[in-house]
This record gives structure tokens, C-alpha cells and sequence, in this order.
């Protein structure tokens, strides 16, 4: 568990520094090493190294941690912009807890097969990562306003009312994809 509970530290800590609420940071901690337990297909997880897509392939370095991080980064910025030029206010925690994590359903919907990954798991043939990873934040008694971003940043949400930090998550999670498929000359 101290090895987990090191990786979250350094792959994540400057984020979560960022928060006020310690509360939500231990609940996120909690939900976070649940699924690093838990995933896999019910056998453990013991990193986010896994790609952050099955969809298609990338570079090995956009694994799951690195997908995550940089999409609370860039919902980090945009708040701030949206702060400074239209005096919106951001619940910043919420915002990061929520984009830390957005994907965390993920370790539940997906398991290592060989060499690659694949979504053959009981929690996928029910549940999407969104709905699944907003469940255990739920079961964890993250507040609502919360388990909505990890429900809504995904096509689940398109027909919900996307609170602004849902928006910004969703625009965020995009852009990291979006941008990288461009960039690889993916339509």
C-alpha cells in the first residue's frame, strides 16, 4: 500500500497540494488506491502506466497518469483565464479532484491481457469508466458537485446540464485527445 500511496504522491502531489479541503484530498487518495487495489479486473492495479485510450494507439509516454495530469493542468489554465477575463468563479477544488479523477473508472474497466490491455471485464460489460468512476466517488461521499464531473466529462454527459467545472473538465479531456490525434495527423 506505501508503494501506491508514493506513486499518487508523485505522479499527482503537486495538484493536490493545490486543494484546500483535505478532506477531499484523502477521499480522492481513498478512491484512487481502492481502484489501484481493485481494478484489473478485480486483481489489483499496481500503476496508472497503462495507456490513457484503448481506442487507438499512441506513444507509450500517454499512459493513464499522464493523460490525467495534464488534463487537470489544462483545466487549471482555462479556469483562471475564465476567472481573469469574465470574473467567473471556479470551485478549484472541485476542479482538480474532479480531473484527477475523471478517468480513475478506467483501472476498473479495463485489465492487462499479455502484452496489451483490453476492456474485457465484468465493470465494462455494465458500466462506462465515467458512470463507474462517479459511483465510487459517490461510495466514497465525494460531494455530488464532483461525482458530476467524473459522470459528465465524457459523451454521458451530453445531454446533462455540465455544471462549469464539468465543462472545463469535458473541454480539457478533448483538447489532450483532440490535440495529440492532430498532431499525429488523425482525423
Amino acid at each position: 500500500m506505501e508503494k501506491k500511496e508514493s506513486y499518487i504522491e508523485e505522479k499527482f502531489g503537486t495538484l493536490l497540494a493545490q486543494v484546500k479541503d483535505q478532506l477531499l484530498v484523502s477521499k480522492a487518495k481513498l478512491i484512487i488506491l481502492d481502484l489501484m487495489e481493485n481494478g484489473n479486473g478485480g486483481k489489483g492495479w499496481d500503476n496508472w502506466e497503462m495507456p490513457f485510450t484503448l481506442n487507438m494507439q499512441f506513444d507509450a509516454r500517454y499512459t493513464l497518469a499522464h493523460h490525467t495530469y495534464w488534463v487537470t493542468k489544462i483545466a487549471l489554465s482555462v479556469a483562471q483565464m475564465f476567472e481573469e477575463a469574465m470574473n467567473i468563479p471556479i470551485n478549484y477544488d472541485f476542479l482538480i479532484i474532479g480531473g484527477l479523477l475523471h478517468d480513475v473508472g478506467k483501472l476498473a474497466e479495463s485489465k492487462e491481457k499479455e502484452t496489451s490491455f483490453t476492456r474485457d471485464t465484468e465493470i465494462f460489460r455494465q458500466f462506462r469508466h465515467p458512470a463507474y468512476g462517479a459511483m465510487v466517488a459517490k461510495q466514497h461521499g465525494l460531494p455530488d458537485e464532483i461525482c458530476h464531473i467524473i459522470l459528465a466529462h465524457a459523451h454521458e454527459g451530453d445531454e446533462l446540464y455540465r455544471s462549469k467545472e464539468a465543462q472545463i473538465i469535458h473541454r480539457a479531456d478533448f483538447i489532450y485527445y483532440g490535440t495529440l490525434r492532430s498532431h499525429l495527423g488523425l482525423k
